[in-house]
């Protein structure tokens, strides 16, 4: 964090003028917000390096508990399992290095994702919010002070929006007949609006990669084939070990 403030301080002063017309990474976008707001240099670090551990640390947890539980369903979907394999093949050549417009094209990689995080994502439930002043919400009655914590799970699993919550198909993304897919807080496994996950594009690029890789060079499979159990820790994630078998093809 300091070497890029670094930098950042040292292409500001040069005059160069083209820097507002370039590119600008996180930690220089937050040196101008907080310029902006008047942080002094103690505040400005501490508030950059929390930022960035958040960014990056819930990045990296979310995305390793969302590539294990694809694997786990790749493998215990084998008819799923080869038909990503047969979209990537399609469109990437042997050792062809994975691009953003590879991920972007791979439009059953997609829904193979999207599944995934709405049947068993690594958020479990949202982070609480505090009613301000009293409020309702539907038919109920939110009093001033009182937390209000949303289940991701609860909302994905819902069998008013979701037809057989509980079965992974992919299809269903394509079907786009369930008020679940259609309905934009049917499944939030980021969540939503202003406030939701900051490593939400870094995560998706991330996980979608190493699935890609993953796929296109081993038959998945599983040592102990047994129902899933899910439990809370730091995320929503696998209560036992997943004991996952990849053989090269």
């Amino acid at each position: 964090v300091q070497t890029m403030k670094k930098k950042y301080y040292e292409k500001k002063n040069s005059g160069d003028s083209s820097q507002k017309q370039q590119w600008r990474n996180m930690v220089e976008l937050m040196v101008e917000e907080m310029e902006k707001n008047n942080y002094s240099e103690k505040e400005m670090d501490a508030e950059m390096l929390s930022q960035v551990v958040t960014f990056f640390v819930a990045s990296i947890e979310s995305t390793n508990n969302h590539v294990s539980l694809t694997m786990w369903f790749l493998a215990m979907h084998p008819e799923v399992q080869d038909k990503l394999r047969a979209e990537i093949n399609e469109n990437l050549k042997p050792e062809e290095p994975v691009t953003r417009e590879h991920i972007m094209n791979l439009k059953y990689l997609h829904k193979v994702f999207r599944e995934t995080l709405r049947h068993s994502g690594p958020a479990g439930m949202l982070f609480p919010r505090k009613a301000l002043e009293d409020v309702m919400i539907g038919d109920v009655m939110v009093r001033k002070g009182n937390s209000i914590v949303v289940s991701v799970i609860g909302t994905h699993h819902n069998t008013n929006t979701w037809s057989d919550p509980e079965k992974f198909d992919p299809e269903r993304w394509e079907k786009k007949t369930e008020e679940g897919v259609n309905n934009p807080y049917g499944s939030i496994p980021f969540a939503v609006g202003p406030r939701k996950c900051i490593g939400e594009q870094l995560a998706i690029i991330e996980a979608k990669t190493m699935v890609v890789e993953l796929v296109r060079k081993f038959k998945i499979s599983l040592a102990k084939p047994g129902p899933l159990k899910m439990n809370f820790g730091l995320a929503y994630q696998p209560n036992d070990p997943l004991e996952i078998v990849f053989e090269r093809l």
